[in-house]
């Protein structure tokens, strides 16, 4: 199994010491959570979470499975890219 973490584009995409990989992912549908806890001092966090179900495409190549995006939420507001 491999997890395919998604980059910005100006960043390469998976590799090994022979090669780099172009993996391209489709997203076909999202289920959106959110995970609520607190530290053992009190404080609140909150992370929304993104579980998609995606397809990938690699070298003519389709796939089917899970893609997860997190992203913290500070003060309110989401604090990713």
């Amino acid at each position: 199994m491999m997890k395919i973490i998604f980059k910005k584009p100006s960043q390469p995409g998976p590799k090994t010491d022979e090669d780099e990989y172009e993996v391209k992912g489709k997203v076909l549908s999202l289920i959106p959570l959110r995970n609520r806890r607190n530290t053992p001092d009190g404080e609140s966090l909150v992370t929304r979470i993104t579980e998609g179900m995606t397809e990938y495409t690699y070298n003519g190549i389709v796939g089917y499975g899970m893609s997860e995006y997190l992203d913290q939420v500070i003060d309110g507001k989401p604090i990713g890219p």
